[in-house]
């Protein structure tokens, strides 16, 4: 399932330069996107959440450093990203594989469509608010508003 997250971010084009460039922009989306589902709902929490991860895990969401991104890092990341190319390739990847036969019926399997559903989400949300320039929590996924 990570795996799949992390080739259909890696359409989104990646608006940093390379020089200084530390994480690859689909890990930093794929953590953003992990730590969501697991109840983050600001850029310190999704930056927590990934500090307290197992290396194993770090590395299966993409990263090539032992360490996860800090939270000026995600900032900077979220507020430069195009959110239109940020959201096309979860859209294509919706509509990929909506067509796909599963357990006997079409359509996308439960996971993957709530792996997409809470990326195209949560990546909205955060993208829009950092373009406006609010630091409120992003989403909540827990239903408590």
């Amino acid at each position: 399932m990570v795996r799949r997250l992390l080739d259909t971010f890696a359409a989104v084009p990646d608006p940093r330069s390379a020089q200084g460039r530390r994480h690859p922009l689909g890990a930093i989306l794929t953590l953003a996107t992990a730590a969501m589902l697991a109840g983050a709902r600001t850029l310190y929490d999704i930056w927590q959440w990934g500090r307290i991860q197992e290396p194993a895990v770090v590395r299966a969401l993409g990263f090539t450093r032992e360490k996860t991104p800090a939270v000026s890092t995600l900032h900077r990341v979220f507020r430069a990203l195009d959110v239109d190319a940020f959201e096309a390739p979860l859209r294509a990847a919706g509509a990929a594989n909506a067509g796909q036969v599963k357990g006997g019926g079409l359509g996308v399997s439960r996971e993957w469509g709530t792996m997409l559903g809470c990326a195209h989400t949560v990546g909205s949300q955060i993208l829009r608010r950092h373009l406006l320039g609010r630091h409120e929590p992003v989403v909540s996924l827990r239903g408590d508003g």
